[in-house]
């Protein structure tokens, strides 16, 4: 079986480990943010405490970690839908023959939440440790990791400085600078071109995101477009006849899933469901943070709509409205739906992603607000540019339409399809970019 080496010979592999590539030592404005770094995480320490923090959460906030057993390999993302690809990932290099015990972190309770359900079994989940150089140097030093993959735009840089003084390779994984943040970055750039000098590799998400990273001070050479992460392949198949009859729904209803619900667009999301003509439908909503399932049954029950809760597995037939008030099911959801409404981008909230819905053929609508996912989102207003919709009557409008005419419905999710990446692409450019550090020994 493939193994890792982890020894400080990746310089030897044809020039991607770049040793001492980027600054060995901090620069003025790196020591001080190491110096003020305590300060202002420790305010924030004592913020989650007071906010209820676990004493484990407190721990992981400061390096105080599960041990690790054998050869390790960090995966570090923001939130849930980076610890999905990064669970992903390791899926598939674990398909490749690649044997090691993953270490995933995330920035927030939603991802660690996301990866205790999803993640492998041998896993160890915790919060990230916040970059204070006495807490991420105790992580380092107790996992020991071969390497470390930062999933999107999860810069640290006091994280990848001790990594890089430790000759772990640093890998910056579907790597994206959202448009929003573009000009602060600039702003900041004689503080961050040092940490991204001191990455190993960079594989972008498209060339778009290349070039925004060599503009800020990445080297080119170590900079490639490889694809978004979140299209690596799957092996999962769904069977939405099984989920349909489980939630009690006859052959003739049809159902609308609202992903991804953010707490300001529900009144929107019931606005167009009052709005449309369409008999016979069923909408799921699945709230963006769990908080919301409560405002979302009150907002139902105002408008006189019969509720159900995932999470309560009843009533079996019957409900006009479901709240998807559990973790990890979303796209299972989307399988059976007639129209996926992709929410986020009705607020300023970036949008989500609108291939999770596409790729198990469900035709989506989304809205004006889709930075997070603008290119996306700009193929697929092209292509089909009534998909893009901002108010309750143009989302009933289109909802009417496409339920109305089966025929054109699924004409829309043929051409709709035709913006999905080659997934099996992109899990082999991922996998062949990172063979390199995952080093091939026969025990």
């Amino acid at each position: 079986m493939p193994a890792f080496d982890s020894s400080c010979g990746w310089k030897k592999l044809k020039g991607r480990w770049p040793g001492r590539n980027g600054p060995s030592r901090l620069l003025l404005l790196e020591r001080i943010y190491a110096a003020l770094s305590p300060m202002v995480f420790g305010t924030t320490l004592l913020t989650s405490y007071l906010g209820g923090a676990t004493a484990k959460e407190l721990r992981a906030r400061l390096g105080r970690m599960s041990p690790a057993a054998g050869r390790t390999v960090w995966l570090h993302g923001a939130s849930a839908g980076e610890m999905a690809a990064a669970a992903s990932l390791v899926t598939a290099l674990r398909e490749r023959g690649y044997r090691f015990q993953p270490i995933f972190t995330a920035a927030n309770r939603a991802g660690v939440a996301y990866i205790s359900r999803k993640g492998a079994p041998d896993a160890i989940t915790a919060l990230a440790p916040w970059d204070v150089p006495a807490w991420v140097s105790r992580a380092l030093d107790l996992w020991q990791p071969a390497v470390l993959f930062l999933i999107e735009t999860e810069l640290w840089p006091r994280l990848v400085f001790e990594a890089h003084r430790r000759c772990v390779p640093v890998l910056s994984l579907s790597a994206r600078i959202y448009p929003r943040d573009v000009a602060r970055y600039h702003a900041i750039r004689s503080f961050i071109a040092p940490t991204l000098c001191r990455l190993t590799r960079i594989l972008a998400q498209n060339e778009v995101e290349r070039d925004r990273f060599i503009a800020l001070g990445a080297a080119a050479v170590r900079c490639v477009a490889v694809g978004n992460l979140k299209h690596l392949q799957e092996s999962t198949v769904y069977n939405p006849g099984h989920l349909r009859r489980e939630l009690g729904l006859q052959s003739a209803d049809r159902v609308v899933v609202f992903g991804s619900v953010h707490h300001s667009e529900i009144e929107l999301v019931f606005k167009a469901i009052k709005a449309l003509s369409a008999v016979g439908t069923r909408f799921v909503i699945a709230p963006r943070h769990l908080s919301a399932a409560q405002t979302i049954a009150w907002e139902a029950a105002t408008h006189g709509l019969q509720t159900a809760w995932r999470s309560r597995r009843q009533p079996r037939s019957g409900w006009q409205i479901l709240i998807l008030d559990t973790m990890g099911e979303l796209k299972r959801f989307y399988s059976i739906a007639s129209i996926a409404v992709i929410c986020g981008g009705f607020g300023k909230f970036g949008g989500h992603n609108p291939h999770e819905a596409l790729q198990v053929s469900a035709p989506v609508l989304f809205g004006p607000h889709f930075e997070h996912f603008e290119h996306e989102a700009r193929a697929l207003a092209e292509i089909t540019p009534e998909a893009r919709v901002s108010t309750p009557a143009e989302i009933a409008r289109q909802l009417d339409e496409w339920l109305g005419d089966e025929h054109f419905r699924q004409l829309i999710v043929s051409l709709q399809r035709r913006t999905l990446p080659d997934a099996a692409a992109v899990t082999r450019r991922y996998l062949d970019e990172l063979s390199p550090y995952l080093v091939a020994a026969h025990a």
